[in-house]
């Protein structure tokens, strides 16, 4: 079985947490949750019970933070026990930072895709900050590096800016040039794309998230509890 770590690749609001918290409902994979019982790897419905105590009640939505679980320090005790239990642990990169991923190496990237929808919904009912929040900050910043001959940038979002998931031809020439701009593409690291537009359809969620847990080689994908997890996420955020 694969333990290799995985990093979150999402913008800030696009529900990327979430999404690895229900891949922590597989006994292959931790939430950064000190309090998390080791003994208890393997019991599916503590794991429920844990990434539930990320979901706070509707009138603390503006206090989400404060639920949320952290990030994995890679230095400490808690990590390095899951390591030695071959568990797989999480980091998030809201952007694209080589740093980040020589650290974590060797790690597989999962990039939420299509979330501007949920992004919007969600930072309507959090506002953590009083940041305007630019859905369309991608695509300004694409057409201002494009060039004539590029990938239309909804090609690109569909692939996720990974040059290597384009469904068209396009010259070596071209590919080297856009990859100067998005570098994942040039990379050696695995990336899976996750469309976060499913999270308002929950039949389509659920076979979404199958796939995720296919492509990350995790044999235990259990529908009914990360159905019932979804149920509740979706009711928080009014999604019926």
């Amino acid at each position: 079985m694969n333990n290799s770590d995985i990093v979150m690749a999402f913008p800030a609001y696009a529900g990327g947490k979430f999404i690895s918290n229900c891949l922590c409902l597989s006994k292959h994979c931790l939430p950064m949750y000190e309090g998390f019982d080791f003994t208890k790897v393997n019991d599916y419905e503590y794991r429920l019970d844990t990434v539930l105590k990320t979901l706070p009640h509707s009138i603390n939505m503006d206090k989400w933070q404060t639920y949320e679980f952290g990030e994995h320090d890679m230095s400490s005790k808690f990590y390095k026990t899951a390591k030695s239990m071959n568990l797989r642990c999480f980091r998030t990169m809201h952007s694209f930072n080589a740093r980040v991923l020589s650290d974590w190496d060797p790690c597989e990237i999962v990039k939420l895709i299509h979330y501007n929808k949920f992004r919007k919904l969600a930072y309507s009912l959090k506002k953590a900050n009083k940041n305007d929040l630019r859905s369309d900050e991608d695509r300004i910043n694409y057409n201002q590096v494009a060039g004539a001959e590029w990938p239309t940038y909804e090609e690109m979002v569909a692939c996720g800016f990974d040059t290597r998931k384009l469904h068209k031809d396009y010259s070596k020439i071209l590919i080297d040039e856009v990859n100067e701009y998005y570098p994942i593409g040039k990379t050696l690291y695995s990336m899976h794309l996750f469309d976060q537009s499913t999270i308002f359809d929950k039949e389509l969620f659920l076979n979404e998230m199958s796939n995720l847990y296919l492509n990350l080689n995790l044999d235990d994908y259990d529908r009914k509890l990360t159905c019932i997890f979804h149920e509740k996420y979706a009711t928080l955020h009014y999604i019926t």
